[in-house]
């Protein structure tokens, strides 16, 4: 502008009148006063609002480039540091400019601006106070940039920078060329080997080897940042994930960023994948900063769908068995086949198994498939158990073909009854006649184990002769009992006679009887008396018999009787104290034990008339019921 507008001749100038000399420091100076001259009339004024005034009447009035439609009111712009910057701002949804309308929702392009941007109109911005529509220069764009998967930013920019000869088909073909510049694919490599298949069956532990990751633009040029001045960088994302039926779960999951040009995304093997059943392995491309625009969906990404199965059979486990067990009754023993990871696999083959513990004989039928598990039959064990609350066990089991071992804990019970035994076990068996049999019997296993159980009733029948006794035991508790019932007498016996005993378990008729020889000897305990006597000037020892009358003269004094006392084997006893005290006469009250002990009776004086009669009798007392009698008459 020329000097001549706002100043006159009291400021200098330079030689070409291009600048001030002294104005700056005059405007400084306080003393200095401006008047402005309007219609002729001096009017005192500060120079810098006059001045300011000036340009803005200007702009309004002369500088129209510019129509500003569709007022939405004033705004604040807080991304301005200076407040006085920040408000007021006019914000309006149209524009007109060199006849061309531009709206909120077209998409432009700009021009002078580097790079060059894409964008849709959000709206525009003039800065003062306005109420409605408006003429002005300058004033700004809001835009979002595009393509908005690819940046979708906020980005102003001036009025001047708008690229106002833009076609559709120019900003058309701008996007494809911005979006071509996005991941597009993944260029997937197994370097070592170990590929995982798309729907292929590997068995447990298997591994997936290494790989090699390299992103691809839609022009197929490998990239490792997205495209744009901020250039976000690009990772891969490597998960494992195992579909269980109670939901997905995450074996592994690792993050790689790109190393460089001869390092791209890589990611080590991963071994032992030991889960049965549907897997997945995904490589998805993710950005390095979460707050991109891009959501993970418009990523590449590549799944590998593959099934985890069983292994071979590497172990085995002991099912549970049914109990109680017992000695000699057939048991099966499950066996649970697994892989080298615990899961369970079917029999790949024939197996055998061995069986042994310490302290039992075992053996077995083999062994019989049943899906995933194996079944020994028919285990049958004999071994010494001394209590029928049972002994504990332990059982090594092992399968050919298998590295493992188990040990199987068991108690062992008495098995069922097998066999009687006799106490004393000889074949024949004397007894007395007259007393008990004794004889105890026990109840055994197969393995010779005392065996209890409800009902164990044994019973022993005596033949040879009629009246014999039954003997009973009850072995239900305690596996052996003495067997009980009354004497063994045979009327009359004089020499030993021979019964049979038969020896059985009621009920039990699998189970063999024991047969004896029962020897029933005369019993050794007074059977009978002989009464000798000796007359005078008579045969010495006249041998009387039972209930005989002998002749006497009355008053006459009976001397020389003696007598004997035989068991039931004709044998004589000998007269001892105890016997001797047992030995009794009718009479005379008390005998002097002496006497008896040298087989002598006491004198009998007979009747004093010759019509009387005199009962005299010796008996062993009532107990032993032996006796013998005579007559004096």
């Amino acid at each position: 502008f020329s000097g001549a507008l706002w100043t006159n001749d009291a400021f200098q100038v330079s030689t070409n009148k291009l600048t001030f000399i002294d104005l700056e420091v005059k405007l400084k100076d306080k003393a200095t006063v401006f008047n402005r001259v309007i219609l002729g009339q001096e009017q005192r004024a500060q120079i810098y609002r006059a001045f300011h005034d000036w340009i803005k009447e200007c702009h309004e009035s002369h500088d129209k480039q510019v129509k500003f439609s569709n007022f939405k009111g004033t705004v604040k712009r807080t991304e301005f540091a200076q407040k006085h910057r920040q408000t007021p701002w006019g914000a309006f949804n149209s524009i007109e400019w060199d006849g061309k309308i531009f709206k909120v929702g077209n998409m432009i392009k700009t021009q002078r601006s580097i790079p060059t941007v894409c964008g849709t109109i959000q709206r525009f911005l003039l800065y003062g106070d306005y109420e409605g529509d408006v003429f002005a220069t300058g004033g700004e764009m809001e835009i979002i940039q595009e393509p908005k998967s690819l940046y979708g930013d906020k980005r102003v920019f001036p009025l001047a920078k708008l690229d106002r000869n833009t076609t559709p088909d120019g900003l058309k073909k701008f996007i494809a060329e911005e979006e071509a510049k996005l991941p597009s694919k993944l260029l997937i490599e197994w370097p070592n080997g170990d590929e995982m298949i798309q729907n292929s069956k590997v068995p447990a532990g298997s591994t997936i080897g290494d790989i090699k990751v390299d992103i691809l633009n839609g022009k197929g040029e490998s990239i490792s940042k997205l495209p744009g001045d901020r250039g976000k960088r690009l990772l891969v994302e490597m998960k494992v994930i195992w579909h269980d039926k109670e939901g997905d779960k995450i074996i592994t999951q690792h993050v790689c960023q790109h190393g460089g040009k001869s390092w791209p995304y890589w990611f080590r093997k991963f071994a032992n994948i030991t889960c049965l059943g549907s897997h997945s392995l995904t490589l998805q491309v993710i950005a390095s900063d979460s707050m991109t625009n891009l959501p993970p969906s418009s990523f590449p990404k590549n799944k590998i769908k593959f099934t985890v199965t069983e292994g071979d059979p590497e172990k085995f486990t002991i099912g549970v068995l049914d109990i109680p067990l017992r000695i000699a009754s057939p048991f099966q023993i499950p066996l649970n086949l697994q892989d080298n990871f615990g899961n369970p696999t079917k029999p790949s083959g024939k197996f055998d198994a061995d069986l042994t513990s310490s302290g039992l004989e075992i053996t077995h039928e083999g062994i019989q498939t049943k899906g995933n598990a194996l079944i020994i039959k028919e285990v049958t064990v004999l071994g010494n158990v001394p209590s029928h609350t049972g002994k504990d066990f332990n059982i090594k089991v092992s399968l050919s073909g298998i590295d493992d071992q188990q040990t199987l804990k068991i108690r062992l019970h008495p098995g069922p009854p097998n066999a009687i035994v006799t106490v004393p076990s000889d074949e024949q068996i004397e007894i007395e006649n007259g007393k008990p049999l004794s004889l105890s019997v026990q109840v055994k296993d197969k393995a010779g184990n005392l065996t209890v159980q409800p009902k164990l009733n044994v019973v022993c029948k005596l033949t040879g002769t009629s009246g014999l006794p039954t003997y009973l035991g009850d072995c239900s508790t305690s596996g052996k009992a003495s067997l009980t019932g009354g004497n063994v007498v045979i009327n009359n016996l004089v020499k030993p006679t021979k019964l049979k005993a038969k020896i059985e378990l009621q009920h039990f008729k699998d189970i063999t009887a024991i047969e004896k020889v029962i020897m029933v000897n005369p019993s050794s305990r007074a059977a009978a008396i002989e009464v000798h006597c000796t007359r005078p000037g008579g045969e010495k020892g006249i041998k009387l018999s039972n209930e005989d009358e002998l002749s006497c003269v009355a008053g006459e004094t009976i001397t020389g009787l003696s007598f004997k006392i035989f068991d039931e084997g004709k044998r004589q006893l000998t007269i001892d104290n105890a016997l001797a005290a047992k030995i009794k006469v009718n009479w005379m009250n008390k005998v002097s034990r002496d006497i008896i002990k040298q087989g002598l009776l006491p004198d009998i004086k007979a009747p004093n008339t010759a019509n009387d009669t005199k009962f005299c009798q010796v008996s062993l007392g009532a107990a032993l019921g032996v006796e013998f009698s005579f007559t004096l008459m």
